[in-house]
């Protein structure tokens, strides 16, 4: 071979490894596809489903640029290894971020802003239902079951319905009443044909104000009733009386669920302006005294002769009375005589979660608190 035929074939066979090279390239995976890919319109597109996930942008921005780091030093073998690490990291971060978001709003009570997409964003408010046996008074038999929601505050801490203000907006007093709907009614249906045979007469709910403002509160309040096997008659709302003009008033959505068989109860008697003449006229089975009457209510006491006038003319009018805030055992006797019927209280039953509480401790235990 000559030497011009052989720098010839050097030149072709360096050609072809090139080109073997170049083929080589192309088939082994690289970075260059992440940073072509990472074009402002791809990113443009994509950023809906990071606002979806409620990713932080600052988690997103530092798993990508880990992912674009390690493609462009080790391949998308390294790229694709990187982004299956994250990306749990990345699912648990969005749930916190959108377990902090679902708190913040639904706990600006009061603000308009405030909007939460479903009621399993309850759940996140650390939003559980207590319940307490409603008994009767001296006897202590089991007659009713409360149920009230307890949802925590990040900074000022549980609110009950006793403490909920006032002014609460809708989304708000609407997701926390999801909560109460898909807690108590199940599971006091599971306890009721056990309770029904030791004389438990129905569930006790009291009504804030933000739930009876609520445009559907009676809706849907009777259709979880009818989805649980419940019916109207085994549900007794506490409702605070309110006096307008002279006149008393209910709420119209109250008013509604009575006509259909709920039970109305009058709470808080003697903290307002209303009196038994303002009950002449309305739909009330029970009156359920305040707690600073009940607790005031001694021997020589004027609370005692309040309670007691206001159990006698509640009873001459078909109405029976529930004394709040029955702590000590020793007013229980003392109760009973001034004519009250119904007692609940750290005496009758303490609040506690379902769990803690089975429908056979509160059957098999009229006299004996459940466990805090």
């Amino acid at each position: 071979m000559t030497r011009k035929e052989s720098k010839a074939s050097s030149r072709r066979n360096a050609t072809a490894a090139k080109a073997a090279a170049a083929a080589a390239r192309s088939r082994a995976p690289s970075g260059r596809w992440l940073a072509q890919s990472l074009t402002p319109s791809r990113l443009r597109a994509w950023w809906p489903t990071f606002r979806t996930l409620q990713v932080p942008w600052w988690l997103a921005a530092s798993s990508l640029l880990v992912v674009v780091g390690l493609a462009a030093w080790g391949g998308t073998r390294a790229a694709a290894a990187a982004a299956l690490v994250l990306a749990p990291f990345m699912a648990w971060a969005a749930w916190r971020a959108q377990v902090y978001s679902a708190t913040r709003e639904a706990t600006r009570v009061g603000s308009p802003s405030a909007k939460l997409e479903s009621g399993s964003n309850a759940r996140r408010l650390d939003a559980v239902v207590l319940y307490r046996p409603l008994r009767s008074l001296p006897q202590r038999d089991l007659r009713g079951v409360e149920a009230a929601l307890r949802w925590r505050h990040p900074t000022l801490g549980s609110h009950t319905p006793e403490s909920w203000p006032e002014a609460m907006d809708d989304d708000t007093a609407s997701v926390l009443l999801d909560a109460w709907l898909a807690s108590a009614l199940p599971q006091f249906a599971r306890w009721w044909p056990r309770l029904r045979t030791q004389g438990c007469r129905g569930l006790w709910l009291r009504v804030p104000t933000a739930w009876s403002a609520l445009a559907d509160f009676g809706p849907r309040l009777t259709s979880a009733l009818a989805r649980h096997g419940l019916e109207p008659s085994q549900l007794v709302l506490r409702v605070p009386l309110k006096v307008e003009g002279g006149r008393p008033r209910l709420p119209p959505s109250v008013l509604d669920l009575q006509a259909q068989g709920v039970a109305l109860a009058v709470d808080g008697f003697g903290e307002g302006p209303a009196s038994l003449t303002h009950l002449e006229h309305l739909p009330v089975r029970t009156v359920c005294l305040a707690a600073s009457f009940v607790e005031r209510a001694g021997p020589d006491t004027p609370q005692r002769w309040v309670v007691e006038s206001t159990a006698k003319l509640a009873a001459s009018m078909g109405m029976s009375t529930l004394a709040e805030a029955v702590h000590d055992p020793r007013q229980v006797p003392a109760l009973a005589a001034l004519g009250c019927r119904f007692g609940v209280g750290d005496a009758c039953g303490r609040w506690t979660v379902a769990d803690e509480w089975s429908a056979s401790q509160v059957a098999n235990q009229p006299h004996q608190a459940p466990p805090r």
